[in-house]
């Protein structure tokens, strides 16, 4: 949806962006086993999820260049992984993009990226886009909302959450 908004112009131009994806390696199948084929390639883990991260920002920014990769090893609870965390710095026309990746959080995944451009700023996931007002107090407001629609999406649910509108 967040592709949608930028591709419309809404955003204006895009200064930055921000990706976060976060697990918990232990219950995220290619952190946990020491024989997925991840493992065996150059970066591990990071190698196999971080071009996700890089088509949505591709998406949003166009291309882009390298400015920083910084990884360390947390917890020794995965021996096979030189890192747990990564941080990689890009540079775009447009702006700059950061990306922040963990096997260290205590629910299953979290997944959440922030949007600034020259005409609005967006909070969003995989299932919804909410435009931050530059009012701070109804930004408060948005963000509180947007995570309580983030943390339903990441419990079990009894039916599926539709997704709401990035309009409020």
């Amino acid at each position: 949806r967040i592709t949608e908004i930028v591709r419309s112009g809404e955003t204006g131009r895009v200064l930055q962006l921000h990706l976060s994806w976060l697990s918990n390696g232990d219950l995220d199948r290619m952190t946990a086993a020491s024989t997925f084929w991840c493992h065996k390639i150059p970066g591990g883990r990071w190698a196999e999820s971080l071009p996700h991260q890089l088509y949505i920002a591709y998406g949003m920014v166009g291309e882009m260049r390298i400015r920083n990769v910084e990884a360390r090893k947390h917890s020794q609870r995965w021996p096979w992984m030189s890192a747990d965390e990564v941080f990689v710095s890009l540079e775009a026309e447009s702006g700059y993009v950061t990306i922040r990746m963990s096997a260290n959080i205590e629910e299953k995944k979290r997944s959440l990226g922030m949007l600034h451009g020259t005409r609005g700023s967006y909070l969003f996931s995989y299932k919804m886009a909410r435009p931050v007002s530059p009012s701070r107090e109804t930004a408060k407001q948005q963000v509180g909302a947007a995570l309580k629609g983030v943390t339903r999406a990441l419990k079990p649910a009894e039916a599926p959450i539709e997704p709401q509108p990035h309009a409020l």
